[in-house]
């Protein structure tokens, strides 16, 4: 039987996995905090979709590439098995478990942080260390201090991912072991598994999915956004 979901947060937030969620979350802070680096990858349906060859686009408006799907077919067929590289899965995503040479995890533990108002202890990180964003412009209005911004389109972004892999490899090379964030839809599991190898040890490499999405003017919505109560999001951010 399929476990139960919130009927408002199909693709993230699980009712009775929450705490396994946020527990998950608080070993990723502890991991950071002690120094241990890791790849952490999210695979959901919009990934499925492209990596199964499907047409049409995802809800946030990128489209299932064949391009795309050649790439993700690759991270999983050949993927990173070291244990600093995490590969996550959403319950809309869970086709992908079929494929179990991988060790999945469940990916939704910044949604889930988010939606229960515990995000600040990773904005916390963030402001306190050496931080990049790897996202599209209208995020650099997120109020977190971010050491430095890679700016890459709305979409589609893995158009360019030699250019994107080449210029912040570039950049974590002008920080102490910064915590990357990287927000670029379906293209961001790309991005990671280029780079992973690229940059192991030497920083964090994190898909954080929309987490900022509902603090911004955006296109982007997620089902769990409008329950985000002002006292939440003031909770997370302020």
């Amino acid at each position: 039987m399929e476990p139960h979901t919130l009927s408002y947060c199909e693709y993230s937030v699980k009712e009775d996995n929450d705490p396994n969620l946020l527990k998950a979350y608080e070993e990723m802070l502890e991991a950071i905090k002690s120094g241990k680096t890791f790849s952490f990858v999210r695979y959901g349906d919009g990934e499925y979709n492209t990596f199964a060859g499907k047409e049409g686009h995802s809800s946030s408006g990128n489209r299932y590439d064949p391009k795309l799907g050649e790439l993700l077919r690759e991270t999983i067929h050949k993927p990173h098995q070291s244990e600093d590289y995490w590969y996550g899965v959403s319950p809309a995503g869970r086709a992908f478990r079929k494929y179990d040479h991988i060790n999945w995890i469940d990916c939704d533990l910044l949604s889930c942080a988010n939606f229960h108002g515990k995000l600040k202890p990773f904005i916390e990180l963030l402001n306190q260390n050496d931080s990049i964003l790897v996202g599209p412009k209208y995020q650099h209005d997120i109020s977190v201090d971010f050491s430095s911004y890679f700016t890459i389109q709305d979409r589609n972004s893995f158009e360019i991912l030699d250019e994107i892999v080449f210029g912040v490899e570039k950049l974590i090379k002008n920080y102490k072991k910064p915590i990357i964030c990287i927000s670029g839809g379906m293209s961001s599991e790309a991005i990671i598994y280029k780079l992973h190898s690229l940059v192991k040890g030497a920083c964090w490499l994190i898909d954080i999915g929309a987490i900022f999405d509902p603090y911004l003017e955006t296109r982007i919505r997620r089902s769990y956004f409008k329950h985000m109560t002002e006292e939440i999001k003031n909770k997370n951010l302020k």
